[in-house]
C-alpha cells in the first residue's frame, strides 16, 4: 500500500469532483473557480499557478458577490458542460 500526501489527496478529490475536459480551462482553473463553498475542502482546493484564478478566495465569508451562483467555468474562464453543472447543483 502506498502512502499519498494530504495535498495529493485533496488535489485528486477536487479534480475528480469538478474537472470536465470538455470545458475551458485547466483542471486547476476549474477547481479554483469552484462555487461549492460549503465543501469542507473548498478552502484548501488547488489553484492555478497563473492567470485570473491564480489567487482564488479561501474564506467562504469573503467570496465576491455572485460567486456561489456562478456556474463553474463562468466565473472567468467560460461556460461549463451539463455534466459539471449537474455535479454541483444536485443535493
Amino acid at each position: 500500500m502506498s502512502r499519498r500526501s494530504l495535498r495529493a489527496a485533496i488535489d485528486n478529490k477536487c479534480r475528480d469532483c469538478i474537472y470536465d475536459q470538455h470545458s475551458p480551462g485547466t483542471w486547476r482553473e476549474q477547481v479554483a473557480g469552484c462555487p461549492v463553498v460549503d465543501c469542507p475542502l473548498w478552502p484548501y482546493r488547488p489553484a492555478a499557478t497563473a492567470g485570473p484564478l491564480a489567487n482564488p478566495p479561501r474564506n467562504p465569508a469573503r467570496v465576491p458577490p455572485g460567486w456561489r451562483s456562478a456556474a463553474i467555468g463562468c466565473l472567468k474562464i467560460g461556460p461549463v458542460s451539463d455534466r459539471s453543472r449537474r455535479t454541483h447543483t444536485s443535493g
